[in-house]
């Protein structure tokens, strides 16, 4: 797959090139054959990022495309980035012709490939078959294997405890290496439910197999636990099965982000909060009577509490410390409306961010009297805090920022928050640093 790839890549960039220096010998001199390799590179750096020929064919088809059309838009942009950076070759209507054509060739290679695979083996490879030992198997697993393996697998049937299948039963476990010897030139795979089995037969096949090429795949148990969802870990030579990977937790991604907040929050503290604070303290003593900066205990990373600090928005109250703000919350002052329509109340928190408090992205904060309830009610709220809280995040950037009101709006914005946790990366957090500052200038409906 990635050799065609490739292939129906150069094909499409010198097709395009052609088109406009009309021949070969200008086509030469202007050096693109090295721009066409840059053109290779950037597709190999966006296609194994997101590991678009790992196991293909064993992915779902619907996967198989997503990825596809993710690798190509991220390549189209890095494209138009590079070209826009430095003085190239390249035309509008070139880099249109090229992806054209890739769209159109990568879109009939796709389609056309799992038959030339399958109809190469069967040709070449005879045909490749497969026992299940240690049922029960249910028939989707089956039909998913005969649909998605290459090689055209024939299942011949099954040993251990009998069910409704419309495989054959061919006798209970003892009798697999019967079986085995008798049919040796057939088997070339064994699929084997570990759960099922005892440790002695399991080796016992494993030896056989070794010894005469036949390959042994191990499934879990399928009860009780989504495998979709794990991720395989060694610990030295011991498999140990995570049921949330969560990239933040590794050293280079949590160094990456710390240096980013860093970095960031000294750029904003030294060149906003400088001269703006003074600014908006003024403002603040003019508009009530109180304290400039707001001080509030929030839940931090592991459920830590910490201080957290924003310019004051309110009136003081008893419920500060209790009570969301409201759309038309008498509470909060007319300066303080404008601050939270701006986010601009937002700004001290980067204090929290150097401090190494909290981060510029990440889930937000709450309030410790609002951690305690909403943990009881609702379920997965304690993830949120795996990570460190951040000044903005996916929630609100898809409109999720301000009140809960009920236990639905904050189950879907603790669903969104999981998803960033599970899908964080560098880039992923930058796009949500954009979106904010538009958000900004957009208005948002409730930044109240």
């Amino acid at each position: 797959m990635a050799a065609g790839d490739y292939l129906l890549i150069l094909i499409s960039f010198l097709a395009a090139n052609y088109y406009r220096f009309k021949s070969f010998k200008q086509f030469i001199a202007a050096d693109l054959f090295a721009l066409g390799l840059l053109f290779l590179l950037a597709w190999s750096v966006c296609a194994y990022s997101q590991k678009l020929y790992s196991k293909f064919l064993a992915q779902d088809r619907t996967n198989q495309w997503v990825l596809w059309l993710r690798v190509f838009v991220v390549h189209l942009l890095l494209v138009i980035a590079f070209n826009g950076l430095i003085k190239t070759y390249f035309s509008r209507l070139v880099i249109l012709y090229t992806y054209f054509g890739m769209f159109v060739l990568h879109t009939l290679w796709r389609i056309v490939y799992p038959s030339i695979i399958k109809a190469y083996y069967k040709k070449e490879a005879h045909r490749r078959t497969a026992i299940l030992v240690g049922a029960y198997f249910d028939d989707d697993f089956v039909h998913y294997i005969e649909r998605n393996t290459p090689t055209g697998v024939e299942v011949l049937g099954y040993f251990g405890e009998e069910f409704p299948c419309q495989h054959a039963h061919l006798g209970g476990k003892e009798k697999v290496l019967d079986f085995l010897e008798q049919e040796d030139q057939r088997v070339d795979e064994i699929y084997c439910s570990l759960p099922r089995m005892e440790p002695e037969e399991v080796q016992r096949i494993m030896e056989y197999a070794d010894n005469n090429l036949i390959q042994v795949m191990f499934i879990p148990d399928q009860k009780g636990v989504p495998y979709s969802k794990l991720n395989l870990e060694f610990f030295g030579h011991v498999p140990v099965f995570t049921l949330r990977h969560l990239r933040l937790y590794e050293l280079p991604s949590r160094v990456l982000k710390r240096i980013f907040d860093f970095f960031f929050s000294t750029l904003v503290i030294l060149g906003v909060l400088s001269w703006l604070t003074p600014i908006i303290a003024l403002l603040i003593k003019l508009d009530s009577r109180g304290p400039v900066f707001f001080l509030q205990k929030r839940s931090g990373i592991k459920n830590k509490n910490f201080t957290c600090v924003k310019f004051r928005t309110m009136r003081i109250n008893q419920d500060a410390h209790k009570a969301q703000a409201k759309k038309g919350d008498a509470r909060i002052t007319p300066l303080g409306s404008w601050l939270r329509k701006t986010s601009i109340d937002e700004l001290p928190q980067f204090f929290n961010v150097w401090l190494g408090q909290m981060s510029v992205v990440g889930p937000r904060p709450h309030m410790v009297s609002h951690t305690e309830t909403y943990s009881k009610k609702i379920n997965k709220f304690m993830v949120r805090h795996l990570v460190k809280p951040g000044i903005t995040g996916l929630s609100q950037v898809i409109g999720l920022r301000g009140e809960t009101s009920n236990p639905h709006e904050m189950r879907h914005r603790v669903k969104v928050d999981i998803f960033y946790l599970e899908h964080w990366s560098f880039l992923f957090d930058l796009k949500i640093i954009g979106l904010t500052i538009w958000n900004i200038f957009k208005g948002d409906d409730k930044a109240y």
